[in-house]
Parts: C-alpha cells; structure tokens; sequence
C-alpha cells in the first residue's frame, strides 16, 4: 500500500472513531472530503494499475522484439547486399585481370615485332658498312698500288736524271 493510501485511510478512520462528532457531521466531512479529493484528483479513475503497466510492459517487450527482428532482418539484407556487391567487384575485377593480360600480350607481340624490325634494320645495316668496308679496302688497294707506281715512276725518274 502506498503512503498516499494509508494517510487517507488514517483521516477517515479518525473521523469515523471520533466519538465527539455526530453522524451528520461525520457524513459532511467525508461528503466533504471526497469533494476536496475528487477535485484534486480528477483523473484517479485513469491511473494506472498494475494490470495496466504489466499489459503495456509486455506491449512494449513485443515491439522491442519486432524492432529487434526487423533490425536483424535490415541487417542481414544489408549484408546480403554487401556480399552481392562485392561478387560483383570480384568479377569486375576478374574481367580487368583478363582485359590487362590480353593487353600485355598484345604490347609483347608489339614489342616482339618492333625487334625483329629493328634486328633486320641493323643487319641491313651491317651489310651496308661491310659492302662500304669492301668497296674501300678495293679503292685503298686501287689507290696503294697506284702510289707504289707512282712513287716508282718518281725514283726511276730521279736515278735517270742523276745518271
């Protein structure tokens, strides 16, 4: 019992054990009385029980439960979401790995191609200065000889003139 309740019940048993006061007196402090308190506490009648407060515990307990379960239920779409979207980035990625190798084979073929060009550039290159190496070691040899007869002719010309 509240202290609310035995103070009230306190009054009125006084009243009621009061052998000073006659019935009609004690009928009009309590009429009295229950006046004052209904004014006082118009909404008594809306107070809640404990009937009340147990139904509205166990109401709230359910809709805890349903906002758990829906919470759950959110967060596993969530990572249902997440685990889609991250088997899509592996594919996207899979398919770049594909797309990156095919282009590096494609570069090496370039490359490889490029090489064998340039190979052939230098090795026309080479036949080149090996015809240019031939042709003037023939000049030397044109030109060595010509020198040896012309050197010959100048000393047979100075052993005539000094003769």
């Amino acid at each position: 019992m509240h202290n609310f309740d035995v103070k009230y019940q306190n009054f009125i048993y006084a009243i009621m054990t009061n052998k000073e006061l006659t019935d009609d007196e004690r009928s009009k402090i309590i009429a009295e009385f229950m006046n004052d308190f209904s004014n006082k506490y118009p909404d008594l009648g809306d107070t809640a029980t404990k009937k009340d407060l147990n139904e509205t515990e166990l109401r709230l307990i359910k809709e805890i439960k349903e906002v758990e379960l829906n919470g759950q239920k959110e967060v596993e779409k969530v990572r249902l979401e997440i685990k889609e979207v991250e088997s899509n980035l592996q594919k996207e990625i899979e398919k770049i790995r594909l797309d990156l190798t095919k282009e590096i084979e494609k570069i090496r073929l370039e490359i490889k191609e490029v090489e064998s060009n340039l190979q052939k550039e230098i090795d026309k290159t080479n036949i080149k200065i090996e015809t240019i190496k031939s042709d003037t070691l023939k000049w030397m040899f044109v030109m060595m000889i010509g020198q040896i007869f012309a050197i010959s002719g100048i000393i047979i010309a100075i052993f005539k003139f000094f003769k």
